[in-house]
């Protein structure tokens, strides 16, 4: 038979001088030698606002992104989320011209400009009316 704790015969002698009986640690008062500074910084009210305000306008900046008439240039996501049309009509719109666009890269640009003059001259035309073989 084998005589001993659970922590081994000197194992547990040592384990209640330093402190950790039953696991728990002594209770050791906190005092600071005379080298040991603690730095401790006060934030007052004006810090606060000073923060907040700075805070406020980083948000600012970063949720005021420019809208589509701020935008010179438009991605085709862009376009057809204004437009309210599906990828296959806006490719009928470059392909006949009627929409003019840049490629760059694989992504496809549109000139706002554009965008607005087609509209322009799209709003008093009937479907019935502008067909090239209605007379």
């Amino acid at each position: 038979m084998v005589s001993g704790s659970l922590f081994g015969i000197n194992d547990r002698a040592d384990h209640e001088r330093s402190g950790h009986r039953f696991g728990h640690k002594k209770n050791i008062n906190p005092v600071r030698k005379e080298s040991e500074k603690v730095n401790v910084e006060l934030i007052t009210r004006e810090d606060l606002e000073r923060f907040k305000e700075e805070l406020f306008g980083m948000l600012k900046e970063l949720t005021n992104k420019p809208q589509f008439g701020e935008q010179k240039w438009l991605k085709s996501y862009q376009v057809k989320n204004l437009l309210k049309i599906s990828n296959g009509t806006l490719q009928n719109l470059r392909v006949n011209g009627t929409l003019d666009y840049t490629k760059i890269g694989g992504i496809i640009y549109y000139k706002y400009e554009d965008i607005v003059k087609v509209l322009e001259g799209q709003k008093n035309k009937s479907p019935l009316t502008s067909h090239p073989l209605r007379k």
